[in-house]
C-alpha cells in the first residue's frame, strides 16, 4: 500500500485508503457515514490547501528586429486592453438597467410574500392565543367542548408551523451576479501578449507562487 501511495496526492491517498475500509466494510451504513467523514475530510483539506499564481518571466529579444517586432507586441496589448474596457464599460451599463429591471419585478413578488407572510403571521398568533385559552379550561375543568376546540386550533396551529419571512431582494447583489455571468473581465489580453512576445523571439517561462495558506 505504501508504494501505491507513493505517486498520488493528498486528497488522492485519502480517498484510496477510504475505498479499501469501506470494502472490508460490511454494513451499507457503515459506507455511508465514512463517505460523509471523507467529503468533510476533503473539504477542510481544499480549505487549508495552499493556493498559487502563475508569474511570467519574460527575456525580450536581442536581435533589432526582434525588438521592433516587440514594441507593435505592446501597442496590440494596449489597445486589446482599451477595448476589452469599453467592452466591460458598455455590459456593465447594460448589467444595470438588467438589474434595475429585475429588482423592481423582484421587489413587487418580496412585498406580495410579505403581505401572504403578515396574515398568516397575524393568523397564527390569534390561533395561539385562543388555543391556550381552550387548552386551560380544558385541562381545569375537563370541558369537552374546550378539549374540542383546544385540538381543531391546535391542528391549524400545525399548518402554519413553519412560516419563513421572505427575504427583500439586493439591487447590488443581483447587478453583481448578472455582471459575473455575462460580463467578461479577462479578454485573453495576456495571452496574445505571450505568443506575440514569443514570435518576437523573446522568451516567456513561468512559475508558481504561493499566496494564501503557505507553509
Amino acid at each position: 500500500l505504501k508504494m501505491k501511495l507513493e505517486n498520488k496526492s493528498l486528497a488522492s491517498q485519502i480517498f484510496y485508503i477510504f475505498m479499501l475500509s469501506s470494502i472490508s466494510s460490511k454494513k451499507g451504513e457503515d459506507m455511508i457515514l465514512r463517505f460523509i467523514a471523507f467529503i468533510f475530510l476533503l473539504l477542510f483539506l481544499q480549505a487549508c490547501s495552499p493556493v498559487y499564481k502563475v508569474v511570467y518571466d519574460y527575456q525580450p529579444p536581442s536581435s533589432k528586429h526582434g525588438q521592433k517586432k516587440l514594441e507593435q507586441c505592446y501597442i496590440d496589448k494596449k489597445s486589446c486592453l482599451e477595448r476589452c474596457n469599453q467592452k466591460n464599460r458598455l455590459c456593465k451599463q447594460k448589467a444595470k438597467l438588467e438589474a434595475k429591471r429585475e429588482y423592481q419585478q423582484r421587489l413587487f413578488d418580496y412585498r406580495s410574500k410579505l403581505s401572504t407572510y403578515n396574515y398568516k403571521m397575524r393568523k397564527k398568533d390569534d390561533l395561539e392565543e385562543r388555543f391556550t385559552f381552550y387548552q386551560d379550561v380544558c385541562k381545569t375543568k375537563q370541558d369537552k367542548y374546550a378539549c374540542t376546540k383546544a385540538t381543531d386550533y391546535e391542528s391549524k396551529l400545525r399548518e402554519l408551523k413553519y412560516l419563513y419571512k421572505p427575504t427583500k431582494p439586493n439591487e447590488y447583489n443581483i447587478y453583481t451576479n448578472i455582471v459575473q455571468n455575462s460580463c467578461q473581465e479577462n479578454c485573453g489580453c495576456d495571452d496574445l501578449f505571450r505568443s506575440c512576445y514569443i514570435s518576437a523571439g523573446g522568451y516567456v517561462s513561468s512559475h508558481k507562487v504561493c499566496i494564501r495558506n503557505c507553509d
